[in-house]
């Protein structure tokens, strides 16, 4: 059906995202041909369509100033409406945070309580752990029934596990550990496989005294912690990419994806006459296996990212010179790595890769060489670092 912009209507409260964000509906402006219809429902007790999928796809027709938007339409009750808002918000788009996630997992819950807790946590992208953690907090307020067996996907019940009395409270996993030193010494003593890392080295291009290249060191003491199947994620300046590529293909290291970070609100050298202004990064990525791509097209894919580089008036606040984005981050550790893997960052920085797995339910090793650093990273994740 076509719907008109004015008959879309919108609830905050039909929408799991804390809001809209201007840089994904400026992407979406920009190929609005080629994206899907929005999603409309007409609910019980409310007059007219209620905007429940498209958010930004319903903001880029209204900068593009078009009166009528395409949209599939369903009806059902608000909370049919809401579970689907989340269902489709948890398969495309930007990535939902994992407080989001974890509303997902309420609403089904409590639609759907006799489903298992892995039904549950795959559908959502959350741990069985954190699924089990909020039944027991929705049944000791009587939000839900307390049931003795679950039913699986395979339409199979069967006995729920739950925890002997007697047994003590497991203590809780920290999922970040922080080491202080040159990952040169630490990575070496640590004795751990990693199936993704995510490297932000110095670059070699400030005047910082800890910003000196040693690429291929770096990548010789690297590669023997890789695990079988892999991804790696590497940043470097334009300026000696080309010399880092040749590293690369020296040590074995296939080249999977040519990464452009764009940060136009850090643009370098806004004064030079003779060049072109600076506004881009390049990411190395190598890997072995089938990266965890959102299910529908988005600009997710594509092999240019566009974040902003963190400021101090920023939610995303700007702790270190050469801090990257958290957005950009926690995509490639998304991407990236399975909750069941080891992710690694040699070059920690401010700990941003560390909040990234901290809120993905991620087992994550920082290495960080200068102490100043490493406090920030102490304050900013709660945790203390490694003797």
């Amino acid at each position: 059906m076509q719907i008109r912009l004015d008959q879309a209507q919108r609830d905050d409260k039909l929408t799991p995202r804390a809001g809209v964000d201007k840089t994904t509906v400026a992407i979406y402006a920009a190929s609005f041909d080629q994206l899907p219809p929005v999603d409309v429902f007409w609910i019980e007790g409310r007059d007219g369509w209620w905007l429940v999928d498209g958010w930004h796809r319903y903001s880029a027709a209204h900068e593009l100033g078009l009166a009528y938007l395409e949209a599939n339409e369903h009806q059902g009750t608000f909370d049919d409406a809401l579970e689907f808002a989340y269902d489709a918000n948890l398969k495309h788009g930007k990535p939902l945070t994992l407080s989001e996630r974890k509303d997902a997992a309420k609403l089904k819950l409590r639609r759907h309580t006799e489903r298992s807790n892995n039904w549950i946590a795959q559908d959502c992208g959350v741990s069985d752990m954190t699924v089990s953690s909020l039944r027991d907090d929705l049944e000791s307020t009587s939000q839900i029934r307390k049931l003795e067996q679950l039913l699986g996907r395979d339409d199979k019940w069967r006995p729920r596990a739950m925890p002997k009395e007697e047994e003590p409270e497991p203590e809780p996993v920290e999922t970040v550990k922080l080491y202080r030193g040159d990952m040169m010494d630490v990575l070496p003593a640590l004795g751990r496989k990693f199936g993704l890392v995510v490297a932000d080295p110095p670059y070699g291009v400030t005047e910082y005294e800890w910003d000196t290249l040693d690429t291929k060191d770096w990548l010789e003491a690297i590669v023997p912690c890789l695990k079988d199947q892999y991804h790696l994620f590497w940043f470097c300046s334009p300026q000696y990419a080309a010399d880092i590529e040749m590293i690369f293909r020296e040590l074995g290291l296939d080249v999977q994806s040519r990464i452009v970070w764009h940060r136009r609100n850090m643009a370098k050298g806004s004064h030079a006459k003779n060049r072109f202004i600076d506004t881009w990064d390049m990411i190395f990525h190598v890997g072995n296996k089938p990266l965890n791509f959102p299910e529908g097209w988005t600009d997710a894919w594509f092999d240019v990212q566009i974040h902003a580089v963190p400021q101090t008036n920023f939610s995303d606040k700007k702790l270190h010179p050469t801090q990257k984005p958290y957005t950009l981050i926690r995509r490639l550790v998304e991407f990236g790595s399975d909750q069941d893997e080891d992710i690694l960052d040699p070059f920690a920085g401010s700990g941003t890769t560390g909040v990234a797995c901290q809120e993905d339910d991620r087992q994550c090793v920082l290495i960080e060489m200068e102490e100043g650093y490493c406090g920030i990273i102490e304050g900013r994740l709660g945790i203390g670092r490694e003797k």
